[in-house]
């Protein structure tokens, strides 16, 4: 090995200070961005269980909603169950159990133009 000059000695010492300082730039470049990236993943996070939440309240206010009304039809019903009057013989609406109409008389075919 021959060993390098004051000049070479320095210019060696100087693309050593370069590789150093475009790697420490590289390394806080790199950094930022990805600080950058790790705010928007959280935001988007954020956003995801926001939705996930209203639309979790949403949910429970229409099963609730469903609860009540099915509440009131099932009261309507008690009530419809405990007034019923069974429809008279010539009532057309059956009563049930029976098919429909079933106390109706059947309507005459139309007969064939000749």
């Amino acid at each position: 090995m021959s060993k390098m000059s004051a000049s070479e000695r320095e210019d060696a010492a100087v693309k050593r200070q370069q590789a150093f300082d475009a790697w420490h730039w590289w390394a806080r470049e790199k950094q930022e961005k990805d600080a950058i990236l790790m705010k928007e993943k959280q935001k988007e996070r954020e956003m995801r269980c926001l939705k996930a939440e209203e639309r979790g309240e949403q949910l429970r206010r229409a099963r609730e909603s469903y609860q009540s009304w099915r509440k009131v039809k099932d009261e309507e019903l008690k009530l419809e169950r405990h007034t019923a009057v069974e429809p008279s013989s010539t009532s057309p609406f059956p009563s049930r159990g029976k098919a429909p109409y079933a106390n109706m008389k059947p309507l005459p075919l139309p007969s064939r133009a000749q």
